[in-house]
């Protein structure tokens, strides 16, 4: 129960001081929790993003699991691996699939538009792209080690 009288946003002030909404609760000093929280992060930054960095996305994951029912993965939200080639190294993109199977499925459904914009963009960074290659040789070496081994994409072909 609040000790509010009726009508009242909080005991000393009728709006936030910062935005003016009374749609948001009060949180302290006169501003909504909104206000309140960007102020504190603005004032205590570093310890803001170490706080962030441990808790947020643990938080996070557990308000969706709550609200959806979803199990709880290492993962993704669904899955405990990629669908497709069963990798855990690769960060999941949508559908059960990590990013690597996702984008080659778009590809196969989407050749001649992917093609198309690939060509293009080729040609108009092609010192760029040649320069992203040399940096990350790992990433595509570990790539094409996880395409050629997947069954179901060979199937996929």
């Amino acid at each position: 129960m609040s000790r509010l009288p009726p009508g009242k946003w909080s005991m000393k002030f009728d709006c936030c001081q910062i935005c003016g909404t009374t749609e948001i609760e009060h949180k302290s000093l006169g501003m909504c929790v909104m206000c309140y929280r960007k102020q504190y992060n603005k004032e205590n930054k570093e310890h803001a993003k170490q706080y962030y960095k441990k808790y947020y996305k643990q938080y996070h994951k557990q308000r969706r699991d709550n609200k959806r029912g979803y199990k709880l993965h290492d993962w993704s939200m669904k899955f405990d691996c990629c669908q497709i080639c069963g990798t855990t190294e690769i960060e999941h993109s949508g559908n059960g699939m990590c990013s690597a199977c996702y984008h080659k499925k778009y590809y196969r459904e989407n050749r001649e538009r992917s093609r198309q914009y690939n060509k293009k963009y080729y040609q108009e960074n092609r010192e760029r792209f040649k320069k992203y290659y040399r940096e990350n040789k790992k990433h595509f070496k570990l790539y094409n080690e996880i395409y050629y081994r997947s069954p179901k994409m060979k199937e996929m072909k």
